[in-house]
C-alpha cells in the first residue's frame, strides 16, 4: 500500500495490479521483519494529470480477474481502480481462489459489475473480521467509496498486524481452493509464484505434492 501510496500521490495510475506484479524481496535473512513488497511492470501506467488539468481514463485495460467494474464501462475512470485491485489480490491471497468466479469471462465480467462476492468458504472462519473488513473497503462498486492508500494502511487490520505473523498467514485450505479453482491457470501459476518467493523448502514441497 505504501508502494501505491506513492505513485498515486504522483498522479500515476498502474491499471494492472495482479499477482504477478508483485514481487517479495529480502526474506534471505529469514526474518519476516525483512520482507519488502515490490510492485512491476508499470506498461500500463498512465499520469492522472497534466499540469493542473484532469486526463479522462476510458481504455480497457487490465488482467479481468483484477479490473475494477468501471474500468469495463469505458466511460471514465481514476486512481481507485488500483485500490480495487488490491481488494482482489488481497481475497486471492487470504482464499486462494478469487472473489469473482464464472465459467467464462463474460461471467466474471458480470459479478465484477455487480460487486457479487461473499466469504462462504469456511477458510474465512479462521480470519478476522478486520480483514474482511479491509477487503469490503477497497470493493466498493462506487469507486469515491473505496479506501484511500492512507485509509488502507492506517486501518486496523493493517496497523494492528505484527510482522512475526507473516510466515503463518497461509490458511491451509488455501492450496486446496487453489487446486479447485475452475479459473483459468495462470491464476495458480500467480498464486503459487508469489507464495513460493517467501515458504521455506519444506513448505514448497508441499505445495508440489498438493499439485502432482
Amino acid at each position: 500500500m505504501h508502494a501505491i501510496k506513492y505513485f498515486h500521490s504522483k498522479d500515476i495510475v498502474h491499471r494492472d495490479l495482479k499477482l504477478d506484479n508483485i514481487l517479495i524481496m529480502g526474506y534471505d535473512t529469514g526474518e519476516p521483519s525483512d520482507l519488502r513488497v515490490k510492485l512491476i511492470d508499470f506498461g500500463m501506467s498512465k499520469f492522472t494529470k497534466k499540469g493542473n488539468k484532469k486526463i479522462n481514463l476510458n481504455t480497457y485495460c487490465g488482467t479481468i480477474d483484477f479490473i475494477a467494474p468501471e474500468v469495463f464501462e469505458g466511460t471514465s475512470y481514476n486512481l481507485s481502480c488500483d485500490i480495487w485491485s488490491i481488494g482482489v489480490i488481497a481475497y486471492f491471497m487470504l482464499a486462494g481462489k478469487p472473489p469473482f468466479i464464472g465459467k467464462d469471462e463474460q461471467q466474471i465480467q458480470q459479478k465484477i459489475i455487480t460487486c457479487n462476492y461473499n466469504y462462504d468458504d469456511p477458510v474465512w472462519n479462521d480470519i478476522s473480521p478486520t480483514a474482511r473488513e479491509w477487503i469490503d473497503r477497497m470493493l466498493e462498486l462506487e469507486p469515491s467509496d473505496r479506501a484511500t492508500p492512507d485509509g488502507a494502511i492506517e486501518h486496523e487490520w493493517l496497523s494492528s498486524s505484527s510482522s512475526a505473523t507473516i510466515k503463518y498467514m497461509i490458511h491451509p485450505k488455501v492450496l486446496s481452493n487453489l487446486r479447485a479453482c475452475n479459473q483459468p491457470h495462470y491464476l495458480h501459476y500467480e498464486m503459487l509464484t508469489l507464495f513460493t518467493q517467501f515458504l521455506d523448502d519444506k513448505d514448497i514441497r508441499a505445495i508440489r505434492e498438493t499439485f502432482q
